[in-house]
C-alpha cells in the first residue's frame, strides 16, 4: 500500500501526460513521473513476494520482476517516444 498507491498515481500521470498534452503543456510530469515509478516499482517487485509462502517466493519474485520490469520498460517507451 505504502508503494502501491504511489506507483500507480505516478503511472496514470505519466499515461495521461503522454496521451494529452493538455494535461501537462511542458512534459514535467512524464519526465519526473518515469523516473520516480522506477524505484518504486523495483520497491512492489521485491516486497511483494513476501506475502506468499515460503516455497512459492521464488517463482513470486520471477514472476513480480519480471511484471514490474515490464511496467518500467513500457514507461520509458512512452517517455521516448512522446
Amino acid at each position: 500500500m505504502l508503494l502501491g498507491v504511489p506507483f500507480l498515481i505516478l503511472v496514470s500521470r505519466v499515461v495521461a501526460s503522454r496521451f494529452d498534452p493538455a494535461v501537462d503543456p511542458h512534459g514535467y510530469a512524464l519526465i519526473f513521473g518515469v523516473l520516480l515509478s522506477v524505484p518504486l516499482g523495483l520497491g512492489i517487485g521485491l516486497v511483494a513476494p513476501l506475502v506468499l509462502p515460503r516455497a512459492r517466493r521464488r517463482s513470486g519474485y520471477t514472476a513480480s520482476m519480471s511484471i514490474c520490469g515490464a511496467i518500467v520498460v513500457g514507461l520509458f517507451a512512452l517517455w521516448f517516444t512522446a
